[in-house]
């Protein structure tokens, strides 16, 4: 079984992608628009090749 700390590494990109879209979207609902744009930024780098 994987160390715990290898969990969000080997989580499928799809589900991390989900993921990170719902913590986006908390933290603009929270007006937390820096944070919101870096985990956009974040999403935008996994879907790039």
């Amino acid at each position: 079984a994987p160390e715990p700390r290898d969990y969000v590494a080997e989580m499928d990109t799809e589900e991390r992608l989900a993921h990170l879209e719902t913590e986006m979207a908390k933290a603009a609902e929270n007006l937390e628009f820096e944070r919101a744009a870096k985990i956009r930024d974040e999403i935008a780098g996994m879907r790039t090749p």
